[in-house]
């Protein structure tokens, strides 16, 4: 997107905050946005309680972005003593709650800041129906304040995704080699020993790239000695840059989580979506919804069901009796084709940051 656009848009400062829930989604997505923001000039406090994952996430930092502690009084830390209040805008990511104090800052304020309240991404309905909603605080210590309901998604109904000025999208893939790379970042699915031993099968060697944490310690029960036709490569903790280039280098995704669901996208290879499993089976219908959405062939719901199923959704349809597809190269063409029509149907919405920025410039002149 050409940089003169971003330039026409009012430069603010932002308070968000992000509690790490488990794993490194949240302050991943947290600190995406805070560095998109930061690169268009904008200057972010980003509170999280705990930052240790950026060390090897972004470990140069960004000098408009000061990372903080999260704490019950943000606003005494002594890094901040010349700038003890709210920023212009305020954003508490997937509804982690502001602390007493902070919200107590922001009624006192004689400008009061835009508050922003940054959801879960989903392609289910009820997003475009909820997006933007102003919620009235109507007792506690915020009691007169509003908040707006900002939802991530993939129509122009909704307040799209993050996607930088310097987003790089991979050329259209065509697998025509003996050689197969696999990027593996996963939770633990029950369908990766039985696909592990497929893709033994294959008739190409298969490299398999496995990320540090989950993934590495789902491989570490399964029995791999038998498997001569896969060479199994660890990776170390990368950096935000290094994850989304190895996406890029990969033939064929599987990823998890939010961040990464949207990175892999834009990377334009086939790939495997894991959802965080849940035991009621509520993820399933995340993930129905976003098959329906782009009109997934069949092979992909199919590869998508299978990935997606535990030990306590097994009863229910659509995943019973479902097997992995083979990786082909006639099947991996209908992937990437199909891919590459989400990409294109994703690049289309105005970005996430773009949208908040308008949202904020918009409130501010109410």
């Amino acid at each position: 997107m050409p940089q003169s656009i971003f330039k026409k848009q009012a430069i603010f400062s932002w308070d968000i905050f992000c509690r790490v829930v488990d794993n490194f989604g949240d302050i991943g997505v947290a600190w995406r946005l805070s560095a998109d923001l930061a690169h268009r000039g904008h200057r972010v406090r980003l509170w999280v309680d705990d930052a240790s994952a950026l060390s090897w996430m972004a470990p140069l930092g960004h000098p408009l972005i000061q990372v903080l502690p999260w704490s019950n009084h943000p606003l005494a830390h002594p890094d901040i003593a010349h700038e003890a209040r709210p920023m212009q805008a305020v954003i508490e990511m997937f509804g982690c709650e502001l602390p007493d104090s902070f919200q107590q800052a922001m009624k006192s304020s004689n400008e009061k800041p835009i508050w922003i309240n940054l959801e879960y991404l989903s392609a289910e309905p009820y997003v475009e129906r909820m997006h933007t909603l102003e919620s009235p605080v109507l007792h506690g210590t915020a009691q007169g304040l509003k908040k707006i309901f900002f939802y991530p998604g993939f129509t122009h109904q909704t307040g799209g995704l993050i996607r930088e000025q310097s987003i790089q999208t991979s050329p259209s893939f065509s697998f025509q080699s003996k050689h197969l790379k696999i990027f593996l970042f996963c939770y633990e699915p029950t369908a990766l020993d039985p696909w592990l031993k497929q893709l033994n099968q294959m008739p190409v060697h298969i490299e398999l790239r496995v990320t540090q944490g989950r993934a590495q310690n789902a491989l570490e029960r399964i029995n791999t000695c038998d498997f001569n036709n896969i060479q199994i490569n660890n990776l170390p903790f990368m950096t935000q840059e290094l994850f989304d280039q190895q996406l890029r280098e990969c033939d064929f995704n599987c990823v998890r989580g939010e961040d990464s669901w949207i990175r892999v996208i834009w990377a334009g290879k086939p790939f495997l979506w894991q959802i965080y499993p849940q035991d009621d089976g509520v993820h399933l219908q995340k993930l129905e919804s976003f098959l329906d959405l782009f009109k997934a062939p069949q092979i992909v719901r199919q590869a998508h069901r299978v990935w997606n199923n535990t030990p306590k959704t097994t009863h229910l349809h659509p995943f019973k009796g479902l097997q992995m597809p083979e990786l082909t190269p006639a099947n991996l063409k209908v992937w990437t084709d199909w891919v590459r029509v989400v990409q294109s149907d994703m690049m289309a919405p105005k970005d996430l940051t773009s949208q908040l920025i308008d949202w904020t410039t918009k409130s501010r002149l109410k």
